[in-house]
C-alpha cells in the first residue's frame, strides 16, 4: 500500500519540477526515466498476490 501512495504522490511532484528546469532535455531524460521506473513499482504493487493473514492457533 505504501509503494502506491508514494508512487502516485511523486509522479506529479516530479512533472512540477521539470516545468522550472533550465536544462529542459536533462530534466525531461530523468523524469522519463524515474516516471518508468515508478510505473514499473506501481504495477508490481497492483498486481502483487495478495494473501490472507496467517490463523492463530488456539487452545
Amino acid at each position: 500500500m505504501a509503494n502506491l501512495v508514494v508512487a502516485a504522490l511523486l509522479i506529479p511532484w516530479m512533472a512540477f519540477n521539470l516545468a522550472g528546469g533550465e536544462w529542459p532535455f536533462y530534466y525531461g531524460l530523468g523524469f522519463a526515466v524515474e516516471l518508468g521506473l515508478l510505473v514499473f513499482i506501481l504495477r508490481t504493487a497492483w498486481l502483487w498476490p495478495r494473501t490472507g493473514a496467517v490463523p492463530t492457533l488456539k487452545r
